[in-house]
């Protein structure tokens, strides 16, 4: 399945954290802290089949077979480096470079300037943590400048460097 892992504020303000493909721990860094309480809400998105495992029985795994223990090292690790861009495009980009950042980071995924976008306007706006008016506004915005193309779920990426 697929499991989308939200953060919420006090305000009721939501900000997608990350979709969950399938055979995706959830969490694994809360697994073994002292304070191992999510800090996300998780909900998945498409039919989805969980496997619990205790603690206890996942740390017998990593002591007792080195490709879990260094899958699970990787896996920790990647989930840094991801939360550490995450954090940075959160808090350091306007929604102009939110959203510029987005478009090319697709444009390089499928490897084409026309991209289709798998996502509703409003989920790309929970990912950046903003209102989708705003995201509707900056993408107008870069459509009368000639930057980019919009047409329904696709978007062409015209002129790149009128989105900096």
């Amino acid at each position: 399945g697929e499991i989308i892992a939200r953060m919420e504020g006090e305000s009721g303000k939501q900000v997608q954290i990350d979709r969950l493909p399938p055979s995706t721990l959830l969490a694994p860094a809360f697994i073994f802290a002292p304070k191992n309480a999510m800090p996300v809400t998780a909900e998945t998105s498409k039919p989805t089949t969980i496997l619990r495992m205790m603690p206890s029985e996942l740390k017998r795994l990593i002591d007792t077979d080195e490709q879990i223990r260094m899958n699970f090292i990787r896996q920790l690790s990647a989930i840094d480096v991801f939360l550490t861009g995450k954090l940075r495009m959160l808090s350091l980009y306007t929604v102009r470079e939110k959203v510029a950042h987005f478009l090319f980071n697709t444009s390089v995924q499928q490897k084409t300037r026309t991209i289709t976008l798998d996502k509703t306007r409003q989920e790309i706006a929970d990912m950046f943590g903003i209102q989708k008016f705003s995201l509707l506004r900056t993408l107008s915005e870069f459509e009368e400048k000639g930057a980019i193309k919009v047409e329904g779920k696709q978007i062409t990426i015209i002129n790149s460097d009128l989105m900096k």
